[in-house]
């Protein structure tokens, strides 16, 4: 899904889920709450409320969704303390997606399948694509270097 807010897009298909929580009330309301890291390290969140109600005998579900720019990784923390998100990694730890225009172009690297598929495992888990999950990894690989 994509939604403009302050002249900037958002995008939680290439965004990174970093915490999520659901919760239900008596009124047959349902809140899902994610929180994302855009690609310039921006957080926002998206509440999917899920309102279920009877018209002429038959149960129908709604959706609507509420978006919110949260801002850097202390609000983000802030964030999802008062909302009682639960938090996949530490926010700070969290890195931003590179955006496909700062790309320089490809490099083909050959891995054991053992290897290639430990790395497609751990990118599912962290809800990333292979090639962001690799970039992150020589990002971090590099600046251990240092």
């Amino acid at each position: 899904m994509k939604r403009i807010m302050n002249g900037k897009t958002y995008d939680t298909d290439i965004a990174t889920l970093v915490a999520e929580n659901t919760q239900h009330d008596n009124r047959g309301q349902t809140v899902s709450t994610a929180l994302y890291q855009a690609n310039d390290g921006v957080f926002f969140a998206v509440d999917e409320i899920a309102r279920e109600h009877r018209h002429n005998g038959d149960w129908h579900a709604r959706k609507s969704y509420e978006w919110e720019v949260v801002g850097d990784a202390g609000d983000a923390r802030r964030f999802c303390e008062k909302r009682g998100l639960t938090i996949f990694e530490n926010i700070e730890d969290v890195l931003p997606e590179t955006s496909f225009d700062q790309f320089a172009g490809n490099i083909s690297v050959q891995v054991p399948s053992s290897l290639r598929s430990m790395m497609m495992a751990e990118s599912r888990k962290q809800n990333l694509s292979l090639s962001a999950f690799t970039l992150r990894c020589v990002e971090r690989g590099l600046a251990n270097q240092a």
